[in-house]
């Protein structure tokens, strides 16, 4: 048998094997939103804990989010009034008021954790 012959002969099993080949799935991962970026809803629901620490200087929006009693509108306070350099800044520049500020300061930081 020729060698033409023999190439011939695997040319329709190869096409065969090659279109029943699973195609790998493409990725749906979602473009991250910026920090800065005003938020008109809610991001997906994080469950609110009294027990979470957050960097008001780099925390996300959703991440300030899950601090309870902090919404989307405190949320995006807080942001806005970045960078602080203590946290009584967070009531000076209209973040917080002193009582939320009260409620919350347990809950937030200045440094990296």
């Amino acid at each position: 048998m020729s060698l033409q012959k023999v190439l011939a002969s695997l040319t329709l099993p190869l096409v065969i094997l090659l279109s029943c080949a699973p195609v790998p799935a493409q990725s749906t991962i979602p473009a991250p939103v910026p920090a800065t970026a005003p938020l008109t809803k809610s991001p997906k629901k994080l469950p609110k804990s009294t027990t979470v620490v957050v960097n008001v200087n780099t925390a996300t929006l959703a991440e300030l989010q899950q601090v309870k009693g902090i919404g989307a509108a405190t949320a995006n306070k807080i942001v806005a009034g970045r960078p602080y350099k203590s946290l009584d800044e967070l009531t000076s520049k209209n973040a917080l008021s002193a009582k939320q500020f009260e409620k919350f300061k347990a809950q937030l930081s200045i440094r990296a954790l």
